[in-house]
C-alpha cells in the first residue's frame, strides 16, 4: 500500500498555518475589486503633532517606510496617511499609496484613526502635516486648507509633479 505522504504533510501544516495576510490587490473601500491604478474622490484632511493619538506624538499603528509619521512626498518617502478603520477592518490596506495632485505629494497609509468616510466619497486620507514645535493654531490653518473633497491617484506610478516636503513647515 502507497501513502500519499508529501500532500498529507502539506495538508497538515496548511491547517496549522496562520491565515494568510491580506493582500495589496485585496478589496478597497465599499467593496472596490481591487488597489489598481484609477482615479477616485477621497475626502482628505490633515492630522499633526498636537492632535494625534497619543498626543504630542508621531506615532504610527502601521509602519510600512517610516518608524513614525513623515515622509516628503516623494513617491520614495511619501508623506504618511492614516485612514478610517484599525487592525483588519483598515479602509486601505497599510502600503497603499496615493498621489494627490492638489497638494503634489504622494502618500502612504500607514496609519488608522481617521474619521468615518462621508457620503460622496471613495475614502478619506487623514495626511500627516506634522508641527512639531510650531503654534497649534498654525498648524490646525495649514490642516484646514488642505480639508476637502479631492482627486487622488490610487496606486500611481512614478514621475508624478512634487512640491518635496512635509505640508507644514515652520
Amino acid at each position: 500500500m502507497r501513502f500519499a505522504l508529501p500532500a498529507l504533510a502539506a495538508a497538515l501544516l496548511m491547517s496549522c498555518a496562520p491565515p494568510a495576510a491580506k493582500m495589496p490587490d485585496a478589496a478597497g473601500p465599499s467593496g472596490s475589486p481591487s488597489l489598481a491604478h484609477r482615479t477616485l474622490r477621497v475626502y482628505l484632511t490633515g492630522y499633526a503633532y498636537h492632535d494625534n493619538s497619543p498626543a504630542r506624538s508621531s506615532t504610527i499603528c502601521c509602519p510600512v517606510l517610516h518608524k513614525s509619521a513623515g515622509g516628503n512626498g516623494t513617491y520614495d518617502d511619501p508623506i504618511t496617511a492614516a485612514v478610517p478603520g484599525s487592525g483588519a477592518t483598515m479602509e486601505w490596506p497599510p502600503g497603499t499609496r496615493f498621489y494627490l495632485p492638489g497638494i503634489r505629494r504622494y502618500v502612504i497609509v500607514e496609519d488608522s484613526g481617521a474619521s468615518r468616510t462621508p457620503a460622496g466619497v471613495e475614502g478619506h486620507l487623514d495626511v500627516w502635516v506634522g508641527g512639531k514645535g510650531a503654534p497649534a493654531d498654525e498648524v490646525e490653518a495649514e490642516m484646514e486648507r488642505i480639508t476637502g473633497d479631492v482627486t487622488a491617484e490610487l496606486s500611481p506610478p512614478r514621475g508624478r509633479p512634487v512640491i518635496e516636503g512635509p505640508l507644514f513647515a515652520p
